[in-house]
């Protein structure tokens, strides 16, 4: 029973973070993740804890995968829908191995789903779609990944789950026609967090879990959407009993935050290139938390770069919302793949 009521305060606790953040503007509505409030791509598999965050009805991608809801792991406890993925195939290739990439979801943590996204009032189309075609249509194959919930399985499991997958498609590579040596990640939001956590241990051997354990969990190249890199200063940027209250829950209390934090692992120069994305004007996870991890990346003499997107939001929504993004979408959509076609050959 105590957990039972501490699992609806934390629901509450998260609702009322999603009306905070989206009263006067339409943050989160479209993004890829959602701060703390499951915005963006989510609803699909955290829907039935009760949580409903605004905004649009979660859609799906409009695409199908060619293999759907394939289990890449065995983490204890966790139900087989928190770790499977969908598999788009590459397009256009030559016949040989293809590149690999896997794409992480965001949703505060806590909700969200690999083959759903949240649009924002008027988006003709998810994004996550256009970014997936566009990979595939460079011949690389994308991985879309379902990973255990903080909701019900707090932090590392998040961490074990995306190390997990790596390990899978290196694994399997026979079996998908993948070059297990061209592997990379991108993800939104809680997504872009898990995939720059993936980046700045990549070959540590750090919360290495579950299956295919012989196999590396190492990536090649990472994109990191406007997701979180330092928790204990974004504590402070998002001072709230709330906001606290869910960050305690998800990283298993205050005094780890520093452990998941990004860059508390970024004084190395031998990490895998990173695409660093923000919004300017994200209020969700502010520009200082890309920053930071740039800032740190690069006096180790690290391969990242950073983009902070004037007008944007999180999610790169336009703030105001009559305001123009730069760079524009198609543009942020071009460099997301023009980042995996130069790094993975």
């Amino acid at each position: 029973m105590r957990r039972f009521r501490s699992a609806v305060v934390l629901l509450t606790a998260i609702a009322l973070v999603t009306v905070a953040c989206t009263r006067n503007h339409p943050l989160l509505n479209r993004s890829p993740g959602g701060g703390f409030s499951g915005g963006g791509i989510g609803g699909g598999q955290g829907a039935g804890s009760g949580i409903e965050p605004s905004g649009e009805a979660p859609v799906g991608l409009g695409i199908k995968p060619d293999h759907a809801d394939v289990n890449y792991c065995s983490l204890p406890g966790v139900p087989s829908d928190q770790e499977d993925m969908d598999i788009y195939d590459a397009k256009g290739s030559s016949g040989g191995p293809t590149p690999a990439v896997i794409y992480v979801h965001g949703g505060g943590w806590v909700v969200g789903d690999k083959a759903k996204e949240r649009p924002y009032p008027g988006m003709t189309k998810p994004v996550v779609t256009d970014w997936i075609t566009g990979l595939q249509d460079k011949g690389i194959l994308v991985a879309a990944v379902n990973y255990p919930l903080a909701i019900h399985f707090p932090m590392p499991l998040g961490i074990e789950g995306v190390k997990c997958a790596v390990r899978f498609l290196r694994a399997k590579a026979g079996t998908y026609n993948i070059d297990p040596n061209r592997i990379g990640a991108f993800g939104g939001s809680a997504g872009g967090h898990l995939v720059a956590l993936l980046d700045v241990t990549n070959g540590s051997g750090m919360w290495e879990a579950g299956s295919y354990l012989n196999e590396s969990s190492k990536v090649e190249a990472v994109v990191d959407l406007f997701g979180p890199t330092d928790i204990s200063l974004l504590a402070q940027e998002r001072s709230s009993p709330i906001v606290a209250r869910v960050l305690d829950h998800v990283f298993d209390g205050s005094d780890n935050f520093a452990k998941y934090s990004p860059v508390t692992y970024a004084d190395s120069a031998n990490v895998p290139p990173i695409l660093i994305m923000n919004g300017e004007q994200d209020p969700g996870v502010p520009p200082q938390q890309a920053q930071a991890l740039y800032d740190k990346l690069h006096s180790a003499g690290a391969p990242a770069q950073l983009v902070l997107v004037k007008n944007a939001g999180h999610g790169f929504v336009p703030m105001p919302s009559s305001a123009t993004i730069n760079p524009s979408l198609g543009q942020i959509d071009d460099d997301i793949v023009g980042w995996f076609t130069h790094h993975l050959g």
